[in-house]
């Protein structure tokens, strides 16, 4: 189907400018471009689309990384206090629903409160350098072996030397 430009549409197309259309029936708009113009920017215009956010990147609902969030703002100050430590604790939003030696008492309190399972972020109160939501590197190669560290798991016994 070809469409007839009028002589304002086409001088502006020569120059560059897209030239919008309006389906009467819908109102729906539409840009026509000039061919070397679509051909010129077809293979930006078919990529694949990237995640909005870095978060959605890495498939972390938002309710659980503002949870995250509100956790890593606050270890430092958990951290202080000893009987925190190993315990677990729990965060919805900006706001610490409580610190708890099980996490089931935790995930309790959140249906009582009705939350959804992507509301809520649960973590063990530890020293760490990552953030929850950084993925951690593993270097190829993986890690060798000794014949100590086998004469440690059950059922292997060193090899006399």
């Amino acid at each position: 189907m070809k469409i007839e430009l009028t002589a304002e549409q086409e001088q502006a197309a020569q120059h560059g400018q897209p030239v919008e259309v309006v389906d009467p029936k819908t109102q729906r708009a539409y840009l026509v471009i000039a061919r070397e113009a679509y051909e010129g920017s077809r293979g930006v215009l078919e990529r694949p689309t990237l995640p909005a956010s870095r978060a959605e990147a890495t498939g972390i609902p938002p309710g659980i990384r503002r949870s995250q969030e509100a956790f890593w703002r606050d270890l430092p100050e958990l951290l202080n206090s000893k009987k925190h430590h190993g315990r677990w604790v729990c965060y919805h939003g900006d706001e610490r629903i409580g610190i708890a030696r099980e996490d089931a008492e935790l995930i309790r309190q959140c249906l009582r409160q009705g939350l959804s399972d992507d509301a809520y972020y649960l973590d063990v109160i530890e020293s760490r350098s990552l953030a929850p939501w950084e993925v951690e590197e593993i270097e190829p190669g993986g890690h060798q072996v000794d014949a100590e560290e086998r004469s440690d798991q059950p059922g292997n016994a060193a090899s006399p030397a």
